[in-house]
């Protein structure tokens, strides 16, 4: 799991959940019966957090919301003793 977070911290995973939330917002924007609110919504959601670098989920599993400080909470990848 502390890899996943690592990830998702990280700038890799930011333009993952940025990419994410705009194809939802243009899926929901193009959506064949018109205009889908849900998907605009659904879209917004990664997509701000991938702008403003917080990430909503990390509470869950004990780690702050901001990105910066579940970097400096985990630390550098590959530290000693680390499996």
């Amino acid at each position: 799991m502390k890899e996943f977070f690592r990830f998702m911290s990280g700038g890799a995973g930011r333009w993952l959940r940025g990419i994410i939330g705009f194809a939802l917002l243009a899926w929901g924007y193009n959506y064949a019966g018109g205009v889908n609110i849900t998907l605009i919504i659904a879209g917004l959601i990664p997509l701000t957090t991938a702008i403003f670098d917080f990430y909503l989920l990390a509470p869950l599993f004990g780690y702050p919301v901001g990105g910066r400080a579940i970097r400096e909470k985990l630390g550098p990848r590959g530290e000693p003793g680390e499996a």
